[in-house]
């Protein structure tokens, strides 16, 4: 990813991104517990729909997904600014492209998911969001929401 920009909204940093190339995920169910259990490096992804049901901010899982840590031929492409070779199995996938990206702590059940991705989407009548929940180190897990930037 390239950092592009950030502003202040809501007392969150939200960066606007450069996906070079897409990241690929194993199709696989969700659950909340799973965040914990992923071991340094593991991402767990989900698509979302976002929208209005007349009043109420709804949130839809399209799709979930996973993938194993990056390789360290991997990190050295990516930082290169390469793209990075298919994966296997691989076949859902975060496209390249622009995004608003909002980085914070994961979120524990569907009702605060719900919330922080209603803080980032705001009143945009209707949308995707990317779920990305990503282990940093032992005891250090994210959540970054990624919303197709404009």
């Amino acid at each position: 990813m390239e950092e592009r920009g950030a502003k202040c909204y809501l007392g969150f940093m939200l960066f606007t991104v450069n996906l070079l190339s897409p990241i690929e995920y194993e199709a696989r169910s969700f659950d909340f517990a799973d965040v914990e259990a992923l071991e340094i490096g593991q991402e767990l992804c989900l698509l979302c729909k976002h929208g209005y049901d007349d009043v109420i901010f709804t949130l839809t899982p399209l799709w979930s997904g996973w993938r194993e840590a990056w390789s360290a031929e991997e990190k050295a492409l990516i930082e290169a600014g390469q793209p990075v070779a298919h994966r296997e199995g691989y076949e859902l996938a975060i496209p390249g492209g622009r995004y608003t990206l909002l980085q914070t702590i994961p979120a524990e059940d569907w009702t605060a998911l719900r919330k922080e991705c209603y803080q980032l989407a705001g009143t945009s009548a209707q949308g995707e969001v990317y779920v990305r929940f990503i282990k940093e180190g032992p005891l250090e897990c994210v959540m970054q929401l990624l919303i197709p930037a404009p």
